[in-house]
């Protein structure tokens, strides 16, 4: 479970929201002894905090004095989801990354029942210089830091038939062997992003940071940057910024992952 302790200086709607992180997040019902385990806080504000959230109905009281999530909460966010798509989180969070680094950004999407993704969403940088992508259109899991980021984080199934079906890069090279990509896949586990250069124009540099939600694997999130604007410092500021916003999105859209401030930003030398 991810949920952190909360500090003592938090008020009532910052511990509330824990508590209801706590039982969304958790696989069965939670007792008030493991909430305030996990939180930090002493189990009689538990307990009224937890009161307060039956009487609204967002949390339900067992017969065995457990918790779980209730019926309002659950109805307040299936209304909330329907109206908010992971497109729509992803467009400020796309401004976000250009206020940063100054470079294109983009939000691919895993097609659902298919080894593809699309292009769901842009942010362009000030320089004269950008990118003009056709959103919506089907393309490889073997081509693209975007595509890679996916990829590696699917099973090894999924990934073997990605390579088998892969067309050849859109600068004419084959696709990966199964060797040299299992290695590749396993760097972009390790380090918690993929990089890619050279495989749509001889001149473009990818970076990308794949984004989870409940239910798993759902795209990513990348930058596109022209290799003469690329330096070492920027290579590691771009990277920092999209894993915490990568983080953020994963969160917001339901993965029990590190909250932004808690992540660890893993490189791998070479």
């Amino acid at each position: 479970m991810s949920a952190a302790h909360i500090p003592a200086s938090e008020g009532v709607l910052a511990r509330a929201t824990a508590i209801m992180r706590v039982l969304c997040e958790s696989g069965e019902d939670v007792s008030i002894t493991h909430m305030a385990e996990v939180l930090g806080i002493t189990r009689s504000s538990v307990h009224r905090l937890l009161d307060d959230l039956v009487r609204a109905k967002w949390v339900e009281r067992t017969i065995h004095h457990r918790y779980r999530v209730g019926f309002e909460f659950y109805r307040i966010g299936a209304l909330a989801s329907h109206r908010i798509t992971a497109v729509t989180l992803a467009k400020p969070l796309l401004a976000e990354l250009v206020a940063r680094c100054n470079e294109t950004a983009v939000f691919a999407m895993l097609v659902p029942g298919e080894l593809k993704m699309v292009l769901a969403g842009q942010a362009d940088p000030t320089h004269a210089l950008r990118w003009r992508f056709q959103h919506h259109v089907p393309r490889s899991l073997v081509w693209g830091a975007p595509a890679r980021a996916m990829l590696a984080h699917l099973s090894e199934d999924e990934q073997r038939s990605a390579l088998a079906e892969a067309p050849p890069s859109p600068r004419g090279r084959p696709g990966p062997s199964w060797s040299a990509w299992h290695r590749e896949a396993e760097a972009i586990r390790q380090r918690n992003y993929a990089v890619t250069e050279g495989q749509f124009t001889e001149w473009a540099v990818g970076y990308s940071v794949p984004v989870f939600g409940h239910a798993g694997l759902v795209g990513a999130l990348a930058f596109i940057v022209p290799r003469t604007r690329m330096e070492t410092s920027s290579e590691a500021q771009m990277v920092a910024a999209l894993q915490h916003v990568a983080a953020t999105l994963s969160r917001t859209l339901g993965a029990p992952i590190a909250l932004p401030e808690e992540l660890v930003i893993r490189r791998v030398k070479g």
